[in-house]
């Protein structure tokens, strides 16, 4: 589509400017004081590869204690950092882990005193950043604190009758946003210039396409062709901005926002070229990416937002991903993708049950095996257990060749106290534990566990026949799946 890739050049045009940081001092420095008020302590979590913080694989991902507490201060020493890189300071207590400023991002020198203090709002924090390298902190959160005053704020971007997308307000905002980066340059290094704008195009850029999608899927279900070039064209008019202040590409491969941005744009194209998504369109666009390392991450993140919707399609994606990816970190992430497909031997565990038995994958070799993950306050996975899979389950109650786990990574109180209200699990099939060690537990990891509820369905072979949740999270969907793999051969 040769308008939507034109209107998509004008917001990517950018010059290839190299970056000249060089970092003489290689070490960094945190001294967090916590409010008296706040009953908790703080720790580190690194982002060192992929920049994707919400990986529950957790891979590259360093989580740092502090070196030293002095009264309700917190020093961390972080020795030997090389280059600049996105981390967030949590709060934690027994249950949960509570952000005091999330993906922010660090240079090597840094040299930061922040004052966490609480807000009225419950479980929120101000942080106030002084010291060497601190304006990118100042700067970063009088970006948040404004947006989050502005956000119900503008009228509709979009408007087709009574169709709306994103908000002229969100224009407002990324204004707005360049405005406080401009106000700090100064005091900013070109690394942190650069990078501040690159997040505030990616953010800006990800709303304008995914506003545009739902836009589109919404006229095309009442069939309104009109609405829909309706949408477009005003689409195409309003969003005619540069906003890019001639970041180098070697920046915003390192951004944590303008790769979502890009794919969500390479999505919302193939919904307006094949009328759904299509996840194989949109990898032939990664692919012609001419930045090495921007294409890398983008191979990493399709991947880990999408690997389980390809089907068909994943073989072709995975081996072009592996012939094009050349840093090994994010090519033993990807190739790592090749262990849950459809096919493969399904990775064997060891978890405990609610008596404390220990049960293994393993135990159940010649019959299906259903798997859901799920955790406690996940609103999907009980009405996932109460529409879908409570039905099944009990379509299948007396069939011996057909077994049920589910796995939660909840703390063991919080897991049992869930067992015994049965809103998200029944107390007739095999209920496990991530034995203590929650989200970070091999289990999570091994099945690249990204959202919750999460089905699997294991053949009588023990290896992976069904990871699509598009089919296992719908009734007649799941039922077949089942039909199928009880009929094949052992």
């Amino acid at each position: 589509m040769k308008t939507m890739t034109l209107t998509i050049m004008i917001l990517l045009g950018i010059c290839a400017i190299a970056d000249s940081a060089a970092y003489t001092n290689n070490n960094v420095s945190f001294k967090i004081e916590i409010d008296p008020l706040i009953k908790r302590v703080p720790y580190i979590v690194i982002f060192e590869e992929g920049v994707y913080e919400y990986d529950a694989a957790m891979v590259g991902q360093k989580k740092i204690q502090p070196t030293s507490v002095q009264g309700n201060i917190y020093i961390f020493d972080l020795e030997k950092q090389n280059k600049p890189l996105y981390f967030s300071v949590l709060l934690t207590d027994q249950r949960n882990a509570l952000a005091a400023i999330d993906a922010y991002h660090f240079e090597p020198g840094d040299q930061i005193h922040m004052v966490v203090k609480p807000t009225k709002l419950w479980d929120n924090f101000d942080a106030e950043f002084s010291g060497p390298g601190s304006a990118k902190y100042r700067c970063r959160a009088e970006m948040l604190s404004s947006a989050s005053k502005n956000e119900a704020s503008g009228t509709q971007f979009f408007m087709s009758g009574k169709e709306s997308g994103i908000k002229d307000a969100d224009l407002l905002q990324a204004n707005h946003s360049y405005r406080v980066i401009e106000q700090f340059k100064p005091e900013l290094s070109v690394y942190s210039y650069n990078l501040l704008h690159a997040d505030v195009l990616g953010i800006l850029g990800q709303r304008i396409f995914t506003n545009l999608e739902l836009t589109i899927n919404n006229l095309r279900s009442k069939k309104d062709t009109a609405g829909i070039n309706n949408a477009v064209k005003s689409f195409k008019t309003r969003s005619a901005f540069d906003f890019t202040k001639n970041v180098p590409e070697s920046v915003l491969a390192n951004s944590k926002e303008y790769p979502k941005f890009l794919l969500a744009c390479y999505r919302t194209e193939s919904v307006m070229d094949f009328g759904s998504v299509n996840y194989k369109a949109m990898f032939e666009h990664i692919k012609k990416v001419d930045q090495c390392s921007l294409r890398e991450q983008l191979f990493l993140r399709f991947f880990l937002e999408n690997w389980h919707l390809l089907g068909d399609d994943f073989e072709d994606c995975f081996n072009d991903s592996i012939r094009f990816v050349k840093d090994p970190q994010i090519f033993a992430r990807i190739k790592a993708f090749n262990n849950n497909r459809v096919g493969s031997e399904a990775q064997n565990f060891t978890l405990a049950d609610s008596s404390g038995k220990m049960v293994s994958l393993s135990d159940f070799k010649g019959r299906v095996v259903f798997i859901d993950f799920w955790y406690t306050g996940c609103g999907a996975c009980k009405l996932y257990y109460q529409h879908v899979l409570s039905k099944i389950e009990e379509r299948y109650a007396n069939n011996s060749n057909v077994v049920f786990i589910t796995i939660s990574p909840d703390s063991k109180d919080i897991w049992m106290q869930s067992l015994k209200n049965g809103k998200h699990t029944s107390a007739k099939v095999i209920n496990l534990y991530t034995n203590g060690e929650g989200y970070n537990h091999k289990i999570i990891k091994a099945y690249n566990v990204m959202e919750y509820p999460r089905p699997i369905v294991i053949s009588k072979r023990g290896k992976i026949a069904c990871v699509s949740s598009a089919i296992l999270r719908k009734e007649d969907g799941l039922g077949r799946t089942i039909e199928k793999e009880l009929g094949a051969a052992k």
